[in-house]
């Protein structure tokens, strides 16, 4: 029984450690060379190994909530959790109010606009087998309507306005020129059914 006690608060070490080393190597990489990266937190697995050691070694229930609040993955993730949560909310087929579709050769666009003034864009090409270049790309952002137009803006700059044709038809605008994969001037893009 002992040995398994120690084999799973050693594994339950493991993640903690690896979102701490990951953490501080990230902090010291951004103070240093002012170039950001990634940690890497990995929550609630090492919570759980440990807790499961220290209930096998008989120890007081009160201490099973500190390598909750002690591993930084899982403190990094509940404290993430509610902007995950509203990111997904404000794009999520639950808002969903419009959804536009286009095709132009091997590529397809589909557009959904959402009451939260959300929108997700997504781009796709069928690549024959072999051949090499983007596959799909994804693109959130805003929009808002003057009149009959939407006014679309990516998180990332980007900026379209979908001109109304009639009978639920929008035409692509691009004000600013876009790379030629990101680019959907000129596109029909019609509504269709925007089911969950």
């Amino acid at each position: 029984m002992a040995a398994i006690q120690h084999a799973l608060l050693v594994a339950g070490l493991i993640f903690p450690t690896i979102s701490l080393f990951t953490a501080i190597t990230s902090g010291l990489t951004y103070w240093i060379r002012g170039k950001r990266s990634s940690a890497i937190f990995i929550p609630f697995i090492g919570p759980l190994l440990i807790d499961a050691s220290l209930l096998l070694g008989h120890e007081p229930i009160w201490i099973l909530l500190l390598p909750w609040v002690l591993d930084i993955g899982t403190v990094a993730f509940l404290f993430a959790t509610p902007r995950m949560l509203r990111e997904w909310w404000s794009t999520s087929s639950f808002t969903r109010e419009r959804l536009l579709v286009g095709e132009s050769g091997n590529q397809s666009v589909t557009l959904s606009l959402h009451t939260t003034h959300a929108y997700l864009l997504r781009k796709k090409w069928q690549r024959q087998p072999g051949e090499l270049g983007i596959v799909s790309f994804g693109e959130p952002g805003k929009f808002q309507r003057i009149d009959a137009q939407i006014n679309l803006r990516a998180y990332n700059g980007r900026i379209r306005e979908l001109k109304p044709m009639g009978d639920n038809t929008y035409l692509v605008e691009e004000p600013q020129s876009l790379a030629e994969d990101y680019s959907l001037s000129g596109w029909v893009l019609r509504e269709v059914p925007a089911t969950p």
